[in-house]
């Protein structure tokens, strides 16, 4: 590590750094992990890039650490998903956040939208199996909502505004009148066009009101009603009055709060799910048998043959013979020479490369000189020209090997 040149270092970090964090919020988003987790997991990731760079591991042990470090983040994501409890909702937010699609609902609910008047807008679409819906007070305390009606058959699917209003108790005690211009077409703005075709007509009422800041469960019992008028098909116009009832719920900070426990139990529950599921299982089956096998060739000891880090040193430098030369008594359990120095890492491109010296070696002699320690080979290869060969002896395990080394 001190051999490198301190921009090699800046590259890795600043590079490193900023793949590290992407991979860590892919992973915390499509995991489940709190979002906290994003600056511990890369923290992690550059720690664990950092460590294999300063020992020098060849790509093999850079594998082995992706494969364990895949099986260690599933086993995480599994265990949170099935010990994470799901949070208690009440049971129309619950209802609410699982009909929405919250990949694309700010909120969980219909998003609404901010308006020119500084209130929020509601559309209530018609449904029969539905009657109860969530409402959020706007910022002067009053609310603009849209109420969809059943729909008519109508010439045309032709229809004008005439009147209606909103009856209010609960939470609120009113009875609000709807205005014309804030409806669309009314009866003075519409001139129906003859047509015989039948078509569906979807009368709908907008109507601002009030309501108080702050939660409350007491329901609104609304009672909206709609007076529209329609051509029919001899050219008459027709009148006639729609109804609905339904409950509004005012909320308030709680119910983003729910949202946001719901939200994170939804996304650590999915790993669970196909096909999510499916995928981390089959990863981890992969991961795990690449493991073992990288473990059997012996990925995890450092200096098993020529990786990134060799590279990197040459870029600096290091060493004109391009090899990576240690303490034999270091590696007693790996030959059984008496005398010479252990080769680790190894540069394909370089002068030891090229004359096939190989990581294992033993490096016994160079240019006719018995080595015993590995100051002595830097020193012997300060000195050498470019051009210039000498002769090298290495034990190969109980082989002994000559090699030229062409500088």
């Amino acid at each position: 590590m001190r051999n490198n040149n301190w921009f090699m270092w800046i590259l890795i970090l600043g590079f490193g750094w900023s793949a590290a964090g992407i991979m860590a919020s892919v992973l915390v988003t499509q995991l489940g992990f709190p979002y906290t987790w994003v600056s511990p997991l890369t923290l992690g990731m550059i720690g664990v890039v950092l460590f294999l760079v300063y020992r020098g591991y060849a790509i093999q042990g850079w594998l082995l650490a992706g494969c364990l470090g895949f099986i260690v983040i599933a086993a995480m994501a599994f265990a949170r998903a099935l010990t994470e409890p799901e949070p208690a909702i009440p049971e129309l937010y619950r209802e609410t956040f699982e009909s929405a699609d919250l990949s694309t609902s700010l909120w969980g609910y219909d998003l609404p939208i901010y308006s020119d008047e500084s209130m929020w807008d509601y559309t209530i679409e018609y449904s029969q199996s539905r009657r109860e819906y969530l409402i959020a007070p706007g910022y002067d305390r009053r609310t603009l909502v849209t109420i969809e009606f059943p729909p008519l058959e109508t010439p045309g699917g032709q229809w004008a505004f005439v009147a209606g209003s909103l009856h209010m108790r609960g939470a609120v005690n009113a009875t609000v009148e709807a205005q014309p211009g804030d409806n669309w077409l009314g009866i003075n703005e519409i001139h129906f066009v003859a047509e015989e075709a039948e078509r569906t007509a979807r009368p709908e009422l907008s109507v601002l009101i009030p309501l108080p800041m702050g939660e409350t469960y007491t329901p609104i019992t609304t009672n909206a009603s709609l007076t529209v008028v329609y051509p029919q098909a001899d050219g008459t116009a027709a009148e006639t009055t729609l109804r609905r009832d339904l409950t509004l719920r005012i909320i308030g900070d709680d119910y983003y709060l729910y949202y946001d426990r719901y939200t994170r139990w939804e996304r650590s529950h999915s790993v669970i799910e196909l096909p999510l599921a499916a995928v981390l299982v089959a990863g981890v089956g992969l991961a795990s048998a690449g493991a073992g096998y990288l473990l059997r060739q012996g990925a995890h000891k450092a200096y098993t043959s020529g990786g990134l880090m060799v590279v990197v040193r040459r870029l600096s430098g290091t060493q004109k013979l391009g090899v990576e030369v240690l303490p034999l008594e270091q590696f007693r359990d790996r030959t059984s020479a008496e005398q010479g120095v252990f080769v680790g890492r190894v540069n394909a491109q370089s002068p030891a490369g090229r004359a096939g010296l190989r990581t294992g070696d033993v490096l016994i002699e160079l240019d006719g000189k018995p080595i015993n320690n590995p100051g002595a080979v830097k020193r012997m290869a300060k000195g050498y020209q470019k051009g210039q060969t000498v002769p090298a002896v290495v034990l190969r395990g109980n082989a002994r090997v000559e090699l030229r080394i062409r500088f």
